[in-house]
């Protein structure tokens, strides 16, 4: 969704400079850019830290060692990538919102 956000933008941002129009408060579009970057990067993140935690699982599990397969620094840091990654997604998109608002 957010890389969509990101094309849309770009889309219309090239659409509306075309008419010669004055695009006013690009602060909200650079924010809403800001926001479905960073989106974007926390999910790719997360995917890291969630495989590097899963691989440590089934090794614990493995070696029957289950006090070891218990939640750990990585299992923490993906849920928070991930609750970043959700907020970042509706702050770029209520950025975006703002611009069009204002620009259309």
């Amino acid at each position: 969704l957010a890389a969509a956000g990101l094309a849309l933008t770009v889309t219309l941002t090239a659409a509306l400079a075309s008419n010669h129009r004055h695009l006013t408060n690009r602060w909200s579009l650079v924010l809403a850019w800001a926001f479905l970057a960073g989106s974007i990067a926390s999910v790719l993140i997360s995917f890291i830290t969630s495989q590097i935690e899963a691989q440590r699982r089934i090794d614990a599990v493995d070696d029957d060692d289950y006090e070891r397969a218990a939640e750990t620094r990585s299992t923490r840091l993906t849920r928070r990538l991930n609750y970043f990654s959700g907020a970042a997604l509706i702050a770029g998109g209520v950025f975006l919102a703002v611009f069009i608002t204002i620009n259309a």
